[in-house]
């Protein structure tokens, strides 16, 4: 993979996660763009990059929107619009190399939904309209149970590696862009 840019913030995780403020981004809107560098070292189990739950997590759907790497390096994004059974996405062909910076990007315009690896589109489908609303915070490197629910504070899906310069943009960006984002801060 490429190198990002030199930059202050990268967390290294195992059993922590960032946690932004409830009120950031609280809706993505119908376009939008998420970035962020992943530096996997292992695979195992489902790992979270970037998530929103809903309000009661333990109920159908569970989460506004979730980007992951799952247990065999494969990026996934899903999101809701918060019907039951809403819950849709797109996987990525191949996965992430092990031990090497990704940059992952995910944009939606209102009639495309879009994947990007590496400043490389790996999935397009019709846009899934804007994830649900929620009032709880966007959580990168593990999910964080909120605090009106049994077991608060309890983290899962544990990201195994480093992650830096997540972003959220509230349009689309275009390929070119998502290509010199990887080479700016």
């Amino acid at each position: 993979g490429a190198d990002p840019p030199d930059q202050a913030w990268q967390m290294r995780f195992h059993r922590d996660a960032v946690v932004l403020p409830a009120d950031a981004a609280k809706s993505l809107g119908t376009t939008f763009t998420i970035q962020i560098w992943a530096y996997p070292e292992e695979f195992g189990s489902f790992m979270n990059l970037a998530r929103r739950l809903l309000d009661d997590p333990d109920t159908d759907p569970k989460f506004s929107f979730s980007l992951l790497v799952n247990q065999t390096g494969v990026v996934q994004w899903q999101q809701t619009t918060g019907a039951p059974g809403s819950t849709n996405g797109f996987n990525s062909p191949n996965p992430l190399p092990l031990k090497q910076w990704s940059h992952i990007a995910i944009t939606n315009d209102g009639n495309f939904l879009r994947g990007y690896i590496n400043g490389v589109q790996f999935a397009q489908r019709p846009s899934l309209g804007a994830p649900v609303v929620s009032n709880q915070p966007i959580t990168l490197g593990a999910q964080v149970r909120p605090a009106n629910v049994p077991n608060p504070g309890y983290n899962f899906l544990n990201f195994v590696g480093m992650l830096r310069q997540f972003g959220i943009w509230n349009r689309a960006l275009s390929a070119a862009e998502i290509q010199a984002a990887m080479t700016t801060r």
